[in-house]
């Protein structure tokens, strides 16, 4: 009787949680690309692929970030499901008393418990913002139109000349808000001030 007892006892001690997952629980987690930081409850603790140590936890979840430069941050929550190993084995350990104890133990170690394997596939960002243009050209004002009216003939004669200051075609530059090689450029095509003013205006 006692003998038998003692096998009893023996059976369930090996079949309860503790024992099958000795006592250790990991979450395995895994990226595509590999090197992304895992933030684990606002916490870094490893980077990718790792092996973190979550024994003692108990029926826990888990806020789960992974970051990496020029990718989108992967989130989910790691909610806690009964130990495979251990399902077909919870039965026995109801029986009294050492059932019940060992039960408590399960309960309180955390090794009831465990975490599906993480293996996340990380998207990268499509950078939105806008681009600087290397020459943006400035709304004409009435000044602007006047000053080419005004002045034409002795801008194309700067834009032919290469002993000239470019004084004026300088000056144009600036209130047109373009480059002074691509001004020369309009000025030597243009055939009147008319013509100037629609190269600036529509380039």
């Amino acid at each position: 009787m006692k003998k038998a007892a003692l096998t009893l006892m023996a059976l369930i001690l090996t079949s309860c949680a503790s024992i099958k997952t000795g006592n250790q629980k990991f979450l395995e987690i895994n990226s595509s690309p590999e090197g992304a930081e895992v933030w684990l409850n606002d916490e870094l603790v490893c980077q990718t692929p790792c092996r973190y140590d979550v024994t003692g936890s108990r029926n826990e979840i888990f806020r789960l970030a992974l970051t990496m430069d020029g990718y989108r941050i992967y989130e989910r929550k790691l909610e806690p499901k009964t130990h495979e190993a251990v399902k077909a084995d919870l039965i026995l350990c109801l029986l009294p008393p050492v059932g019940m104890t060992m039960l408590g133990i399960d309960y309180y170690t955390g090794s009831l418990w465990t975490y599906n394997d993480v293996n996340a596939v990380l998207e990268r960002k499509i950078d939105l913002s806008p681009r600087k243009l290397p020459d943006i050209i400035r709304p004409l004002t009435p000044e602007t139109e006047n000053y080419i009216r005004n002045n034409f003939n002795r801008l194309k004669e700067e834009a032919f000349s290469s002993t000239s200051s470019q004084e004026r075609i300088r000056t144009l530059a600036s209130m047109a808000g373009v480059d002074m090689s691509r001004l020369i450029g309009m000025i030597s095509e243009a055939q009147n001030s008319e013509e100037l003013i629609d190269f600036l205006k529509n380039n």
